[in-house]
This record gives C-alpha cells, structure tokens and sequence, in this order.
C-alpha cells in the first residue's frame, strides 16, 4: 500500500516539493503535478490553510491574495493511499486520510475536527449511485437510525440557527455554490417555551429564495413573493391544485384560471356539510346552485332562483335574464321588473304588517327630493292614501272603496266621483302648461274659496288674422238642440248630435260619423296556468312551460301540452265627441246680431 498513514508524513510518502520565489503580486503557481487534497502550501513557512488558496486541476496552486516580491512559496505534494475494508477499534485518531472501500468504525471512533482542526470532513466517491448510509441494525421497533445536528452551545439566543443541511455543486466557473439547504432556527429559547422555525431554501436566478417557512405559528410558502407557481397533484388530476404567482390567481383542476379563483371540472361544485348543508355552490345533479340554509336553494342557470323546501322539483321563483330584468312569476321579463301573477287572488305585491304599530302597510318611494308613500288608510276603511313624506305627513290624493277620488288638504269622500279640494283665495286645482313651459289653461278656486273659474289661452299675441264673425244667426239658427236618453243609464238630458252639431260648427266636434275601429279581443282563455285534470273524455293534465311539473301523475293520466289563449280581432264603433264650450262665440256673436237688430228697430 503506498502513501502515509499517521499524523507527519515521512520522506518516502512525498510525492514533490518545489520552492518558488514570488514577483509582486503573484498568485498562480505552476508545480509538476500533485494528487488534489493531498498537498501542503507554506508562504515564507507559515503553513497555509485550505481557505488560503485553490488546487484543483492537478498543477496549479492558487493563492487567495497576492504575494510580494521575493516571497518564498513551498508546495509539498503527496502520494495517496488506500485503506480498504479495515476496521478500526478502541478510539483512533486520524489527521489526514482518504479512504476507499468500507470503512467500520465502533461508538469510540473519534472524527476530531473533521481530520483536521476546525476544518471540514469530506468524504467522497466516484460512484453516483454510491452514498452515505446511516443503517440500524436494532430490532426494535420504535427505534430507527437518527442524523442529528447538534448544536452544543453554553449561551444559545433566540433566533440563532439550529442546523443546516446544505445542497452544493459547482457552477460553470468551478465555484461551489449552495443550490438548496434546509435549516432551522431557535426561535425562542426560553425553557419551557421552546419554539422552532423550519426552511426550504432553493437558489433561483441566482439568489437564494425562501420556498418554504414554518416558524411556531403558520406555514408559509414563498415567503419572499416571487413569481412561481405551486402545484398540488392528485390521482388522475395534475392540476388539483394550482396557484398562478405571477397572475395572482388560483385554480382548481387548471393550471390556467382566467379569474382570481377558478374552478374547472367535469361537475365543478364547493360544498361545506355539517350534518344538515349550509353552503353549496357548483353544477349539475340535484345540488347545483347556491344553498344558503337547509333546504333552500339559491341556483343559476337552468333553476334560477329556486326554493327547495318540500318542493323537490325546485321549481322556480325568480329569474335575472342576461339583459338585467328581474321576473318573478315569469320566465321572460319584459321590463326591469315583470311581475307576474298566477290564478289566485293574492298572486301580485303585497306588504303586510301584522303589527299595525309599525304603520299601515304600503310602498315608501324614497328620492333626495324626499318620499312618497302609498298605503292602505288606517282613517278611511278600504281605502287607499298617497302621502308626501313631509313633517307631518299629508294626504294628497284617496281612493276609497267606492271608488271616489279625493285630491287636496281635506278628505270630500263620497261628495263625488272625483273631489278636488283647495285652500280658499286663488288657488289653483289644475294648469296646462305648452312645451315652452307657458300656462295654456288653468282651473282655479275664487272669491275666497266659494266659487270655481275656468280659463284657456286667448292672448292676441297667439293669433293672426282677426276678422269679425259673420251670418252668426243663421248658423245659430241651423243648430237642432234636441232633449234625448243615454242608453247607457236612461237619464234625460238636452244637447246636440255631434254629427249634426259639426255640419255648423266643427271645430267643436271631433271624429267622423259611423266611424269603426279594429280591437282585439281573447276569445278563449289560456289553460296550463295550474295543475288541473283535463275536462275532455281523456283524464289528462294540462301543464304549462313555464310551471315546475310535478314527478308523477295520478293513475290515468298524462300530460298535455298548454293550449295557449285564442285571441280575435272585431270592429267596434269609434266614437264621436263634441266641446260645446267652443260653440260659446257663435252664440255670442248670434247675440249681437240679434240685439243690432232690435236696436235698429227701436231706433225705426
């Protein structure tokens, strides 16, 4: 066996030894050859350490910092040797050594310093599949072979690192970099209270990045934010997990979330159960949809809106369309709110109040203007009230259950069909106003609130080509006032036929005579509203599109499909109407023709 084995090398285990004398600042030098970690280095006959300089390529040794001038630089190199399958017992101390084959060592083997005083010990091999193995050969169950880093510290602090285990190679420019460690931290050393904090260290781009990081109370992946992605598999899906870190997004069964939280799959559903479920959201089967409480569902798609309860057909409740129309009792909004309802008498809006000290029940329309309110009376029995939202509030407008309207401060109930009341001195019941926001007309309460004056716009500034009427009388005179019965009531009033009255004078009657006018009318009802049996000899039942069907039918029946309403067109007579107010000049000027004449008479 060649080489040396004990602490001084003797003369035949020498391999070379040169002297060089340095220039100023030289740090290569270029020996005949040596064995890599078998060589010693002295500067002017101080022994360098392996930190002083590098020899790795088999022939040159480089220094760590230049030497001066006339520096004297002895390289001593040495021939290896190997030891192989020995066993060593008792306590064995060793310098320097490499050894190849086994090596068995007792509990008393002693690694002082790692062959070398406050130096590393490396053990190498040339064989990939070779490595360093710790076996245990005790039996015992509960036991297996430990690797322990041992920090053997008089005065340990918080935050002081415990241990590390470090993974390095060499780069492109033969310099060892640590690729990855794992390690951990004292994080609070106080006894009784120890805490730990654990790490996964890799290097990216250069720079060593935290992956993963578990102190005493959270577990933290890529602690220092980087772009990287984390990826949890499962069986048959490689994306069960995935989080976008460049994108800020997570995904579930993608690798590619087009949102913040996307989840992809075949039946995509969240689902928390405790018991009884509270939370559902997903597609597809009997649960898709929202479920806030047991039992009620929330759901989208081909159930919006559904209530589950009893029901187990879910059937719907409401719908929001892709235009942003609301429909409740319907399927097809037709507005923003469609509100549509079904057979009995309290389908439609209802606000109830069963405790009548929070108010009646009604509908509140609130503005930054103010409110208005529309509510049943709780004066007035079967009566309904439009109130401004003022301090207190006013009544403006009752319907009552006759169907008399009151409109104004005081309640006239039942006086007439429509009742206007008004505060006394000129107020005004009604105005017409044109485009340009002129008064054109107005209805107004006079002579201190006992008396009611009409009034048109008549300004000569409106009107052009003024000429006097003429043949006044005659006209007058060509009127047939007649005293005639409304078909409708049988009361007796006097008055004119409009057709007669518009040969005279038409700009006060309206329409055409025996006009028609085209209407449409249903002439059969829509069945399929409800559940019923049909009616014919077959014991069908009529079901509509748009009504959750039930599961089974009664022994004997089947469906059919709606049979949608018969709708008719008819001709109906198109009214005429007469304002006799406009015939007010004509008989003015009648007058006045009249009274010339006895005028001129008297004077005769």
């Amino acid at each position: 066996m060649a080489g040396y084995l004990g602490a001084i090398p003797v003369p035949q285990a020498t391999q070379h030894r040169e002297t060089f004398t340095a220039t100023s600042g030289q740090t290569t030098f270029n020996t005949a050859g040596y064995t890599v970690g078998f060589l010693d280095v002295y500067l002017n006959g101080s022994h360098l350490s392996p930190a002083d300089f590098t020899a790795t390529n088999g022939s040159d040794v480089v220094l760590a910092s230049g030497a001066s001038a006339d520096d004297v630089c002895d390289i001593i190199s040495y021939t290896a040797f190997e030891v192989n399958a020995q066993t060593f017992t008792g306590t064995t101390t060793m310098d320097v050594a490499a050894i190849t084959g086994v090596l068995t060592t007792t509990a008393a083997t002693v690694f002082n310093g790692g062959f070398a005083a406050n130096s590393a010990c490396t053990i190498t091999t040339a064989d990939n599949l070779s490595g360093l193995i710790v076996a245990s050969t005790d039996a015992d169950a509960g036991v297996g072979p430990t690797v322990q880093l041992f920090r053997n510290s008089s005065s340990p602090a918080d935050n002081d690192l415990a241990g590390n285990l470090l993974f390095v190679a060499e780069n492109d420019a033969s310099e060892a970099t640590v690729y990855a460690n794992i390690g951990a931290h004292l994080q609070d050393v106080t006894n009784g209270t120890e805490d730990g904090k654990f790490f996964i260290n890799t290097m990216i781009a250069g720079a060593e990045k935290s992956r993963m990081f578990m102190p005493a109370t959270e577990t933290v992946f890529n602690e220092e934010s980087a772009d990287i992605d984390f990826r949890v598999e499962s069986n048959g899906n490689a994306n069960m997990l995935f989080v976008d870190g460049g994108n800020n997004r997570v995904g579930v069964g993608t690798n590619a979330p087009v949102g913040t939280f996307v989840v992809e799959a075949t039946v995509p559903k969240i689902q928390a159960t405790t018991g009884s479920k509270h939370l559902e959201f997903g597609v597809g089967g009997s649960g898709c949809g929202l479920a806030m409480t047991d039992g009620h569902f929330m759901t989208f798609n081909h159930q919006p809106f559904a209530n589950r309860g009893t029901d187990t057909n879910l059937t719907e409740r409401m719908r929001i369309d892709s235009s942003g129309r609301v429909g409740i009792g319907t399927s097809s909004p037709s507005a923003l709110m469609h509100i549509s309802g079904g057979s009995t008498a309290t389908d439609g809006i209802h606000y109830i109040a069963t405790n009548t000290s929070n108010g009646p029940a009604g509908i509140v329309m609130n503005s930054g203007h103010g409110n208005w309110k529309i509510i049943n009376s709780q004066t007035v029995a079967n009566a309904l009230e439009f109130i401004d939202g003022g301090s207190p509030d006013a009544t403006r407008m009752m319907i009552d259950a006759s169907g008399f309207i009151d409109m104004g401060p005081q309640s006239l109930s039942g006086v007439g069909r429509l009742n206007v009341s008004a505060n006394p001195d000129n107020n005004y019941l009604a105005q017409w106003w044109n485009t340009a926001g002129a008064t054109v007309g107005h209805i107004v309460v006079s002579g201190g609130g006992s008396a009611t004056t009409y009034a048109t716009s008549s300004d000569y500034r409106l009107k052009t080509d003024a000429q006097p009427m003429t043949n006044a009388t005659a006209r007058v005179q060509a009127l047939k006032p007649v005293n005639f019965e409304w078909i409708s009531d049988g009361t007796r009033v006097d008055g004119f036929l409009a057709h007669e009255a518009q040969a005279v004078v038409p700009e006060a009657v309206t329409g055409t005579k025996d006009a028609m006018m085209d209407e449409e009318y249903q002439v059969s009802a829509a069945t399929g509203d409800i559940y019923t049996p049909a009616t014919d000899a077959v014991d069908e039942v009529i079901h509509s599109a748009d009504v959750e069907q039930p599961e089974t039918l009664e022994d004997g029946q089947q469906w059919r499909e709606t049979t949608p309403a018969v709708m008719g067109t008819r001709s109906v007579p198109d009214m005429q109407g007469i304002d006799q107010s406009k015939m007010v000049p004509l008989l003015v000027a009648a007058l006045q023709e009249a009274l010339a004449r006895i005028t001129a008479l008297e004077n005769a």
